[in-house]
């Protein structure tokens, strides 16, 4: 038995991904989607400076030219961009508590020698990789936790829109992109 193929196709600005057969679909899958441009946005998570630049995260270097190339056809062909951005006032006390996950983390990020976390805001290591710096078109949204919809009005700026389709990109995949995703489906 071979394994179904999945085709997409354009018509007139939809994107349609044919519909599988039940048997090769996870139960909850839903049916036919249609991706519409203009309902759709880009959420970059968290391509930054410090995550491009710090040794644990150089992997996420390699991302940022495929990235740009996205965000380019997906802007030509009208969707949102949306870049979220993790940063915080000078004391951190917009971490979270001193022993919450989220400050713990980010403490451990300054570097040896350094006084300065990386995410603070006026640290230039806190900005927004220079190959994908924000068009006056795009949306930025400040983040202060894991998850870019948590203590944020992505939920309201998204909606504004009449958004109803997101794609993800960005980075730490299994925390703040995940994070983000699943946020985004509590919120419908």
């Amino acid at each position: 038995m071979s394994e179904p193929t999945l085709e997409v196709s354009s018509d007139n600005g939809v994107i349609s991904v044919p519909h599988l057969s039940v048997e090769h679909r996870p139960p909850g899958s839903g049916s036919l989607f249609s991706l519409i441009p203009e309902s759709t946005a880009v959420i970059v998570v968290d391509v930054q400076r410090a995550f491009t630049e710090a040794p644990p995260f150089a992997a996420m270097r390699e991302i940022v030219p495929r990235i740009g190339s996205f965000l380019t056809a997906a802007l030509s062909g009208g969707m949102t961009i949306v870049h979220l951005k993790t940063e915080f006032r000078a004391e951190m006390e917009d971490a979270g508590r001193p022993d919450s996950r989220t400050r713990q983390m980010m403490n451990g990020l300054a570097g040896p020698g350094e006084t300065q976390n990386p995410f603070v805001h006026g640290n230039p290591t806190a900005d927004i990789v220079s190959e994908l710096t924000p068009l006056p078109s795009d949306l930025v949204v400040i983040k202060t936790r894991f998850g870019g919809f948590w203590g944020t009005d992505l939920n309201d700026v998204l909606r504004l829109r009449n958004i109803e389709t997101l794609i993800f990109a960005g980075g730490t995949t299994t925390v703040c992109v995940e994070s983000t995703l699943r946020d985004a489906l509590f919120l419908e």
